[in-house]
């Protein structure tokens, strides 16, 4: 019996967690070679894109994975209501979409220091078509995260084997986010329509000022979705707009890194999270398994960084190798700072519906990040970030 009532949380956390050792592994195979095939510089130039680009995908997906979740949670057997929210969501990110794409171009061939690789940021732009097709929050909320672990492999796979099999000499580091958009674009697009088959799905675009709507009454959603997961976007950015490629690649490195030891967080955060939603009583018990989990990976990482960093990066002296494993143990009380956030924000506060609350108070932790990386990164560009 009590396996049964576990099922659903064990199996969606073992899904996730096999999504995160499938993207965390590739990753760590993937850097050195490309850093090895395009070189520290251009491997910079292309981080520093991307990043750029990850703001726009992170605008187009509006906190659905918030508020969408929380409503589909409840009302997960209800194909009519499902076919609705479907609907709504898919008319938001197509004007969302047609937004951001033509902001995007504006930004790149009027802004000279975009415009000097216009191809690398075309074929980013391309990331944004992909992802107005992903369903990740329609899966979050029915609860079904081995979905998202499927359609996350072979996109990743498509994209690592066009890398391997493409990516030769130095100039090639422009065709990196071609290959990547060509990997997510085939797999949601075949997904979106299965989604649509098996549900029956009735396409019927809600209007524009309906649009306008959900946008004023999700904000709150989409300030707490949007702003802790460009966090880390934002540094990278920072540091390419007040430094050089090179230091862009010290820095995605190292959240890189930090990424291997604190992505098991926001795994059992959106495990947890239609949970808690529909009970309540599980906040206790969950609240007090993410704190642990926290402080573990917090003493992990400290403890490890020297000899994985060691194994990893051919790092060209080991003055970078040094700066990287400091860079790196200062950063080693993220995971226990993300289970705070959490144990009490996602699965605090916005479980009990104070979205608002919760938005002011990472718009204030935002901009103290903003105006400290202004203040630092110009002296210490990687120490700083």
């Amino acid at each position: 019996m009590n396996l049964i009532k576990y099922q659903s949380i064990i199996e969606n956390s073992i899904s996730l967690v096999a999504l995160k050792g499938v993207e965390l592994t590739l990753t760590i195979g993937l850097i050195p070679y490309l850093i090895a095939k395009v070189g520290m510089h251009n491997y910079g130039v292309y981080a520093f894109a991307m990043a750029m680009v990850l703001f726009f995908v992170n605008i187009l997906n509006y906190g659905f994975n918030l508020a969408t979740v929380r409503e589909i949670a409840k009302n997960k057997t209800d194909v009519k209501y499902l076919n609705n929210i479907f609907n709504e969501v898919l008319s938001v990110k197509l004007v969302l979409f047609g937004f951001l794409f033509g902001l995007f171009l504006v930004v790149v061939f009027f802004v000279p220091k975009f415009y000097e690789y216009k191809e690398l940021y075309f074929y980013c732009s391309l990331l944004l078509f992909a992802d107005l097709f992903s369903l990740r929050w329609f899966f979050y909320g029915l609860e079904k995260m081995k979905y998202i672990t499927i359609i996350s492999l072979f996109g990743n796979v498509i994209f690592v084997l066009l890398v391997l099999q493409f990516i030769e000499i130095k100039s090639d580091f422009v065709k990196i986010p071609l290959y990547e958009s060509i990997g997510m674009s085939l797999i949601t697009i075949v997904v979106f329509l299965i989604v649509v088959r098996k549900f029956k799905f009735k396409l019927n675009l809600i209007s524009l000022l309906q649009v306008v709507r959900y946008l004023k009454c999700n904000f709150s959603s989409f300030v707490n979705l949007f702003l802790p997961s460009t966090y880390n976007l934002t540094i990278v950015f920072v540091v390419g707009l007040l430094g050089v490629p090179i230091q862009v690649s010290l820095i995605q490195i190292g959240l890189k890194f930090t990424a291997i030891f604190s992505t098991l967080i926001p795994i059992l955060t959106n495990v947890f999270y239609p949970v808690v939603n529909r009970n309540k009583q599980w906040m206790g018990p969950m609240r007090g398994v993410m704190l642990f989990i926290g402080v573990v990976l917090t003493v992990s990482m400290y403890v490890f960084s020297d000899y994985i960093l060691s194994n990893w990066i051919p790092f060209e002296n080991d003055k970078d190798l040094s700066n990287m494993i400091d860079v790196v143990k200062i950063m080693s009380i993220t995971p226990l700072f993300m289970a705070i956030v959490s144990s009490f924000g996602v699965n605090g506060l916005l479980v009990d519906a104070h979205d608002k609350l919760f938005s002011n108070l990472t718009t204030v932790s935002t901009v103290s990040m903003l105006i400290a990386a202004f203040i630092f990164v110009p002296v210490y560009p990687v120490f700083g970030g």
